[in-house]
């Protein structure tokens, strides 16, 4: 993902910068001195930085299955005029572990979950093309992924998301949303993948 970091846990939130680069690229968010300390008190509130968000996101990686309120976070990025796609419910049984976000880069936000039976599922949005959400996250170190066939969600954020598989037998789906790429996958079955799909929505979260 683009040059933030990642694995099967995460965890980060931001503070963000008005410019995106020399490509020429309009910045998105503009932040008052306020914005931008309350951003920072953000990052604080999470528990791994940026930093690490590649390392958390590797399912090689040791996870200590502890749950997080993912929403508390994406609640506090909404603040901040900014939108993520998250999970709007996760199923019984189901955790979040972490939840990461490049505070060089709003576009850039992920959460990791696992499954009642403790398999791994990764949301990553990040303002890059497909085939470099998937080389970072679904086949980093290994060759590209077999495209596989459409699959369409009703009730998710994009109607039509677009197969992938691995190597190792992991499956991912990814769509453009707002100009950003959303990829969802994992070592879970396809119709956990399938279900998370259709749970996410950039909405606000609801009071709890």
């Amino acid at each position: 993902m683009g040059d933030v970091s990642d694995t099967e846990g995460a965890s980060g939130a931001e503070p963000t910068g008005p410019a995106k680069g020399p490509e020429g690229k309009p910045g998105r968010y503009n932040r008052s001195a306020n914005g931008l300390i309350g951003s920072m008190i953000v990052v604080v509130l999470v528990v791994v930085g940026f930093v690490v968000f590649r390392g958390v996101f590797s399912r090689d990686l040791e996870v200590d299955p502890t749950d997080i309120d993912y929403l508390d976070t994406v609640s506090q990025l909404q603040a901040e005029d900014i939108d993520p796609v998250y999970p709007v419910e996760l199923p019984a049984g189901w955790i979040a572990t972490n939840v990461a976000f490049d505070p060089t880069d709003p576009s850039a936000f992920g959460v990791s979950l696992l499954d009642d039976e403790g398999r791994f599922v990764g949301v990553r949005q990040d303002d890059v093309e497909p085939d470099e959400i998937l080389q970072t996250y679904l086949t980093p170190e290994q060759p590209d992924a077999v495209r596989q066939d459409e699959i369409d969600v009703s009730g998710s954020v994009a109607p039509t998301w677009q197969g992938w598989l691995d190597d190792g037998g992991d499956h991912g789906f990814t769509a453009e949303i707002d100009g950003a790429t959303v990829l969802v996958f994992g070592s879970a079955p396809v119709s956990e993948l399938e279900g998370v799909i259709a749970s996410l929505t950039t909405d606000p979260v609801q009071a709890r």
